[in-house]
Formats: C-alpha cells, sequence, structure tokens
C-alpha cells in the first residue's frame, strides 16, 4: 500500500511538472525534461494494462485539464470533450504500445513513433485539437526552438520525449553513460538552434509595408452581435484614426463585421455592415482592409451536397466564419476558415452522428453546427505592392503544415485575426499568442496578430513579439513589416516527421503481428 501511494504522488507531481512547464501556467519549459520521467517509471512497474492505462488516463487527464481548463469558460460541456477525449488519445497512445512490447530494448522507439504519428494524425480529423502537442511547449521560449523553421514542432515532441527516456534510464540504472546522453539529448538540439538562428536584419530588407492592427475590445456575448455591436466597431475605428489613416493595410479581428440582415459574399459592396466600414476608412483611398466576418453564400447544383450546406425554404446556401480583402477600385476578395473548431463550428463526424445528437446540440458561443471551408489555402493577392497576405482566422494558427501551405502557395507575409474574449482573462488568450510565435518561426514570416480584445502584436520571423497590448483594452497598433519569400524547409515539406513516424509504426505493427501469428519455433531470435 506504501509502495502504490508513493507512485500516485510521484504520477501527480510529473503531472503537475508538466502543467506548469506550460506557457500561461507556468512558463517553466524545462520542467517538460523531466515531468514524463515518473509515467515511464509506473509503466515499467505496471502489472496489468487495465493498472497502466487507468493511471496514465489519470496523468495525462490532470494535463489537460490543467492547462486548458478555461475552455469552460465558453463552453462548460466543450471542456469534459476535449479534456476527457485528448487524455484518453494521450493514454492510448502511451500504454498501448509501451505495454505490448514491455521487456522490449525498442519499446521507447515505438511508443515514440506510435506518440508522434498520433499528433500528427490529430490534425486531419474532425476531433483535431492540437493545442496540447508537446512540441508547443516551447512557445515560451522561442530561442531553443529554431530549428523548427526545418521540422515544425513535432520535432519538439521528439526532443521532449527523448530527454525523458534517457532521463528515466540514467535514474533507473545510475550510469554514467546515460547521464552523458542526457545532456546530449539537451544539449545537441539546443545548440542547432542558436546555429540556424538567423538574424533579424535579414527580414528587415526591401520595401516595408506599414501595416495598423485595430483591436476595438467588444464584448462577444452581450455587444458584438447586438443590434448596436457594429456601431461600437465604427467608434473604435473612429477612435484610433490617426493610428490608421496612414497604414497601406488595416487589420480588423475576426468576425468583425456582423450584420443582422446577413453578409451575402455575392453582394459584399450593398452590404451595410461593409458599406459602414468602407466609408469610415475612405480617408485613406490607398488603405488596404483585412476583416473578418460572419458571412453567407448560396449554393447552387450538385454543391448541395457538399458538407455544410444548409437549407431553409428549399434555398440552399452556406454560412462561413471567413475574412475579405479589398482596396478601392478592386473586387473584393474573399477566403472562408477550413480548421474549424468542435462543436462550434463544426459537428465531427456529421454525416453519422447529427441524425443521432442534433436535439441535444447546444450553442457553444459561436455559430452552432458544421461551417463551410475551403479545400485550397489561398492567399490575398495585392498586385499594387507586390504582397500576398495568408489570412489566418484564429484557430487556424495552431497548424503548422496548413499555414505553411500558404506560403506554398506564394504568400509573403501572415494576417492573423482572431477573437480571444470568449475566454475571459484566463491563460487561453496567452497560450494563443504563443502558439503563433512558433508558425512564424516555421515560416520566417512576419505575422500582424489583430485580437478583439487583445493580445494584439505583430511577431518577427524569429519569433520575437513587438508592441503586445494590453488584454481587455481598446487601442490601435501599427509597425512597418517586410514581406519575404523565403520558402523554408518545413514550409516546402511540412509534418514529414509524422509521415516517417506513420512507417514506423506500420514496421512495428508488422513486426508485432509476426510475433503473435507464428508458431515460436518458426521465429528467428
Amino acid at each position: 500500500m506504501r509502495t502504490l501511494i508513493k507512485q500516485q504522488l510521484y504520477l501527480a507531481f510529473g503531472a503537475i511538472c508538466l502543467v506548469f512547464s506550460w506557457v500561461g501556467t507556468g512558463d517553466l519549459f524545462f520542467l517538460a525534461f523531466c515531468a514524463l520521467v515518473p509515467l515511464l517509471y509506473f509503466a515499467d512497474k505496471a502489472q496489468r494494462f487495465k493498472t497502466l492505462f487507468w493511471h496514465s488516463y489519470g496523468y495525462f487527464l490532470t494535463f489537460n485539464l490543467g492547462t486548458t481548463w478555461w475552455i469552460y469558460v465558453a463552453s462548460p460541456g466543450g471542456v469534459f470533450g476535449a479534456v476527457l477525449l485528448n487524455s484518453l488519445f494521450m493514454a492510448l497512445c502511451f500504454a498501448l504500445p509501451y505495454w505490448f512490447l514491455r521487456g522490449k530494448s525498442f519499446r521507447f522507439f515505438a511508443m515514440l513513433s506510435v506518440w508522434v504519428s498520433w499528433e500528427y494524425l490529430h490534425q486531419h480529423w474532425d476531433l483535431s485539437f492540437t493545442w496540447l502537442n508537446l512540441g508547443h511547449v516551447f512557445a515560451s521560449q522561442v530561442n531553443w526552438v529554431q530549428f523548427y523553421s526545418y521540422t515544425g514542432i513535432l520535432a519538439g515532441s521528439i526532443w521532449v520525449w527523448l530527454v525523458n527516456q534517457n532521463v528515466f534510464l540514467w535514474l533507473q540504472n545510475k550510469d554514467f553513460r546515460h547521464a552523458l546522453y542526457v545532456l546530449l539529448t539537451i544539449l545537441l538540439p539546443l545548440s542547432i538552434s542558436y546555429a540556424v538562428k538567423p538574424k533579424l536584419e535579414n527580414y528587415m530588407q526591401g520595401k516595408p509595408m506599414q501595416v495598423a492592427v485595430l483591436q476595438p475590445n467588444i464584448d462577444p456575448y452581450n455587444e458584438k452581435f447586438s443590434a448596436y455591436g457594429q456601431d461600437l466597431l465604427l467608434e473604435a475605428l473612429q477612435k484610433n484614426i490617426l493610428v490608421w489613416q496612414d497604414a497601406d493595410y488595416l487589420l480588423l479581428p475576426e468576425t468583425a463585421l456582423v450584420d443582422y440582415q446577413g453578409i451575402w459574399e455575392d453582394r459584399l459592396v450593398s452590404t451595410r455592415a461593409v458599406q459602414e466600414v468602407l466609408a469610415q476608412t475612405s480617408v485613406n483611398a490607398h488603405l488596404r482592409i483585412i476583416s473578418g466576418m460572419d458571412s453567407q453564400s448560396e449554393v447552387r447544383g450538385i454543391d448541395t451536397l457538399q458538407r455544410g450546406t444548409r437549407k431553409e425554404r428549399g434555398f440552399y446556401y452556406q454560412a462561413h466564419n471567413a475574412a475579405f480583402w479589398h482596396l478601392q477600385g478592386e473586387p473584393f476578395q474573399v477566403y472562408h476558415k477550413s480548421k474549424l473548431v468542435v462543436g462550434v463550428e463544426l459537428f465531427p463526424f456529421e454525416p453519422i452522428l447529427y441524425p443521432w445528437f442534433s436535439n441535444f446540440l447546444a450553442d457553444l458561443g459561436g455559430t452552432t453546427g458544421t461551417l463551410a471551408g475551403q479545400t485550397q489555402q489561398t492567399p490575398f493577392i495585392d498586385k499594387t505592392l507586390h504582397t500576398k497576405a495568408a489570412p489566418i482566422i484564429c484557430y487556424e494558427s495552431l497548424y503548422g503544415e496548413f499555414v505553411g501551405n500558404f506560403v506554398k502557395n506564394g504568400a509573403n507575409w501572415i494576417a492573423l485575426i482572431t477573437n480571444d474574449a470568449w475566454w475571459g482573462d484566463t491563460p487561453g488568450y496567452k497560450q494563443h499568442l504563443s502558439l503563433a510565435r512558433l508558425r512564424a518561426i516555421e515560416t520566417r514570416k512576419w505575422i500582424a496578430r489583430s485580437a478583439n480584445t487583445g493580445i494584439s502584436a505583430f511577431i518577427d520571423p524569429l519569433g520575437g513579439v513587438h508592441q503586445a497590448t494590453a488584454y481587455n483594452t481598446q487601442t490601435a497598433i501599427v509597425q512597418n513589416i517586410y514581406p519575404n519569400t523565403e520558402q523554408t524547409f518545413y514550409s516546402q515539406y511540412g509534418d514529414f516527421l509524422g509521415r516517417i513516424s506513420l512507417f514506423c509504426v506500420f514496421l512495428i505493427c508488422l513486426y508485432a503481428f509476426r510475433t503473435l501469428t507464428l508458431p515460436k519455433k518458426y521465429i528467428v531470435s
């Protein structure tokens, strides 16, 4: 009993260390290098799979709840779904390979391959929630992961696990060799990071653009979607006119424009909300506007079968969380948010589950039901300034390969618009800003970030944050940023580490199938 209690305390201590390593909940990122050791220790001692699974689940449940509890502010039901399911996936990815290959020296490699494969696949299905991918732990210490421009965050996840495995082996064997491995697995990637880190001056070349960012600070629960929400946006524009009136670009946050009659994309020019913003900003005829909006588009023909299509009185249409680009005399360019928030914007596995659960679907603080996105990551093209902006909307900033596809398609700077006010003054908005720093490193692009209530900022290609605004404050900021055409290795090849891990898992499964099915006398040792 005493041994069991001691193991429980070790596991709880490890989980708490992992919580405090995370940005916004402690920022003690270095704790991640040893926080998983108690879990590895328990896994080696566990006598039954059920015991290993449930203790692993408790460990990851503590981690998930301790870092993303703030989802509760926007969605009391959503926090349970996110925390319970994400913890389940993590526990299975750790416990299954570790248990079935227990006693074998390559169990660590198998577990790591499964884990990285899961983090990769977790980006590409309806229950995607990559907020807690382990490589994100370095978001508060970007100088340590400048190599993400080659590898993306999956290399950070591998790094965390490798160091923990070597610390575990060192403590278990009391061997100097493993102590040396610990030092090497920490210092080698760190040395590479500093070796490949470019100078910021390299990304301050050529003709700059003056980009202004508005932070209107409108409460989404009581003001933004009310009858006077649009008036509050116009007031914020007028109060901060001295900041943006001479700029080349003005960024307005996610869903900045809302119209009770609907914003139909085939008649944007005649929409009241759009007209009022364009009239307010007409003092600068050369001002380009990138703004979020709640929009709708009519659907005809075979497209009525597409996911996210809605029907009302025989009329088919799609609803979007969208962004538009506009310059006087030029046609509107529109982008539809593609990485959608589960529950709020996306009903998971809708063709199968919706008929069963539609009656229980609740409004989670946004548009309930499935919105329609787009398949191509196409940037906004500015023919006059010869620039291409990647419009990233809110949740999309979590996905490195997704953002990299904009760069692959020619984007030379990133316009990130979001509304983090749903979570209130919690770690959520701080974490969200920090994760964007990693996207800047992966793509080596300047980012202008407009957040409804904060934090708005400019992020340089090395992940440095400039002019970060205070939360819950109405303000505007302006800065020169420098578009660049660099294609990083990661922008070109994406999460290649995830694909390699999938191949390794395939080989491991072949090995496991062979050893489990062939009679022992036919197995070559």
